[in-house]
């Protein structure tokens, strides 16, 4: 057989191979489809509506204007192009060191594992974590700073309910402590003088 009719013969097969994995630019998002959907233009002018974003369990994007993509088209066949992946050049931050993990998004949000062991979220405006029943820190030190990004000068601590102190001993809320302080008296034998300490006491070990 000769090289031109092996060449010939094979054609097919080697088109639908080159057409396997193609680079695409992003169009547009439906992300409200089970699996989102996105419509990309993979050769100049071949736009492809529908297609499904493969992402990785318990994790879900809404690829921001002008991303680009990876498609895979199932042997070749275009209409069965899924997308592996979906990114965004321009927002995507740099400079992390090996084995570091980020989650980022266009607007300079970022949550970082860092090699040293730190959990990074900065570029928020606002952090909030909604907790069915109870949440629990453990550790030795937690710091509060304010910062000239924030409404407040200082730092500010706000609870619409009760704090604590020694919650696993002595089990008493600064309302209590203000109940006492409110109510309390000192001896009878003030001599105009510093007075005696008060015969309630705030501390209740």
């Amino acid at each position: 057989m000769s090289d031109s009719v092996f060449k010939r013969l094979t054609r097919p097969i080697r088109r639908r191979i080159k057409l396997m994995i193609s680079r695409a630019v992003g169009r547009l998002v439906d992300p409200s489809t089970l699996v989102q959907t996105l419509q990309v233009e993979l050769l100049k002018g071949e736009v492809l509506d529908g297609v499904e974003h493969v992402e990785g369990y318990g994790r879900t994007a809404h690829p921001p204007e002008g991303y680009e993509a990876v498609t895979a088209s199932m042997g070749g066949d275009r209409s069965h192009t899924v997308a592996l992946s979906a990114f965004h050049r321009l927002f995507r931050p740099t400079g992390f060191k090996a084995g570091e993990n980020v989650i980022y998004d266009d607007q300079g949000q970022v949550i970082a594992l860092l090699r040293d062991k730190t959990i990074h979220i900065y570029g928020c405006d606002t952090l909030i974590a909604d907790v069915a029943t109870e949440a629990t820190i453990t550790c030795p030190l937690v710091t509060i700073a304010a910062t000239d990004k924030i409404r407040f000068e200082t730092p500010r601590l706000e609870c619409t309910g009760e704090i604590i102190d020694k919650c696993d001993t002595t089990n008493v809320s600064m309302s209590d402590m203000r109940q006492v302080y409110d109510s309390h008296n000192h001896p009878e034998n003030d001599n105009g003088g510093p007075t005696d300490p008060p015969n309630q006491q705030m501390d209740r070990d």
